[in-house]
């Protein structure tokens, strides 16, 4: 510390810029492994034109000693220059400032993750994306570790920007079951055993999933190795190939996993959903009505079936009634499953990511109309993202899977 110069600061700042120093130096350390990068790998013959390097690569090994330049430079200012500092720390001090900062460090880190999705895939860029690569992860080391280093260094700032630009509601509507009306309980348990029994009944009806037309797409898929390009992107959505694959490929676990998440999912809903009923009365015909819909021909047919449709519906299910919890009241973790579940439902059909995005788009319009749905655009981003890219998978071969569905 004595070496930089900090015990002459404030000694509330000391600390900070211990800290600040040391990333410093981490991210110059880093910027010189790229800079030797750069340096040991010499261009093609016809195209260098001083030292064994291109035009091309002499900006990048230029651009990449500006960048570490400017970080030796902050650590020289801290030593030397401890009047400019002291103004600087006392201008970021401001909340406002600070979270301008914030904001330019994730715009910073989206900017350089996108150009390494975009770049291979544009025809222009794509013979100077691997000399971009080195730079480009640089760049990305960079803003993560300034975006952990700001995010810790205010998370109590962040933690009550988070809060006032995403209020949520704080009243409970829940109508518990049991503590109103014992017996109803006991009468939904009940409901909810003779369930179970009808759903291992349906299971031992059939005892493997049933194979139609489009049935074997999906086994090849599941077949593929996971280092296949085409595992993710030729055959069928990703989610629903992975979920295959983790079982085998065996109707029989197919069967039991699809009857299975189906029965937990139906469940969940009709127990959250009964918990928003006042009357008792009708508690216990939602209940039964909703257990009983799950239990129709139209629903079954598809846990009994390799094909998609089973897991989309059960996803579907879950997520309505994480929606519901969340209405009842509001807690993180409910919002974390609604993201997780939408993720997973738009990975299982190429259709159901159309559908999310005209619920992104009706989360975002009403967040500008109340204010405690702003919450809900962290799911829209998350949708957004998830969209990109399932379509960038779905688009990366001469046939692509997403003009069916969107037509």
């Amino acid at each position: 510390m004595h070496l930089l110069g900090i015990p002459s600061y404030p000694v509330r700042w000391r600390r900070l810029l211990w800290a600040v120093s040391l990333l410093d130096i981490v991210i110059a350390l880093e910027g010189i492994g790229t800079l030797v990068w750069f340096v040991s790998h010499p261009s093609e013959l016809e195209s260098r034109v001083f030292l064994a390097y291109s035009l091309e690569r002499w900006i990048l090994i230029l651009a990449t000693a500006v960048i570490i330049f400017g970080f030796l430079f902050l650590l020289w200012a801290i030593k030397f220059r401890t009047g400019r500092v002291e103004g600087l720390i006392k201008f970021f001090e401001q909340p406002k400032q600070a979270g301008r900062l914030l904001v330019s460090v994730t715009f910073i880190f989206v900017l350089t993750a996108g150009l390494m999705i975009w770049l291979p895939r544009n025809e222009f860029t794509q013979p100077y994306y691997a000399r971009l690569i080195p730079l480009l992860l640089w760049g990305m080391a960079i803003a993560a570790q300034v975006w952990i280093f700001l995010t810790a260094l205010m998370r109590q700032s962040v933690a009550q920007t988070f809060k006032d630009f995403f209020p949520v509601e704080g009243e409970r509507q829940i109508y518990p079951i049991r503590a109103t009306n014992k017996y109803l309980f006991l009468v939904l348990i009940g409901i909810s055993f003779v369930y179970l029994v009808l759903q291992i009944k349906s299971y031992l009806d059939v005892r493997e999933a049933v194979l139609i037309g489009d049935s074997w797409s999906y086994l090849y898929g599941a077949s593929l190795d996971l280092n296949d390009p085409a595992f993710f992107s030729e055959r069928r959505p990703w989610g629903i190939l992975l979920i295959y694959k983790i079982l085998g490929n065996s109707q029989t676990a197919i069967e039991i996993f699809q009857l299975s998440l189906s029965t937990v999912a139906w469940l969940w809903l009709s127990w959250t959903f009964v918990r928003s009923l006042k009357n008792q009365w009708i508690k216990l015909t939602g209940f039964v009505v909703t257990l009983g819909f799950s239990l129709s021909p139209t629903v079954q047919l598809w846990n009994h079936t390799v094909l998609s449709e089973s897991l989309s519906i059960s996803l579907l299910v879950l997520i309505l009634a994480v929606f519901v919890q969340l209405s009842q009241q509001w807690k993180p973790r409910y919002l974390f499953w609604l993201i997780l579940f939408f993720v997973l439902w738009m990975s299982f059909r190429e259709a159901n990511a159309y559908i999310a995005l005209f619920v992104a788009l009706a989360l975002l319009i009403m967040g500008f109309a109340r204010q405690t749905f702003r919450a809900y655009w962290l799911l829209s981003f998350f949708i957004g993202v998830a969209f990109l890219v399932n379509y960038q998978l779905s688009s990366a071969y001469g046939l692509p899977r997403w003009a069916l569905p969107l037509a």
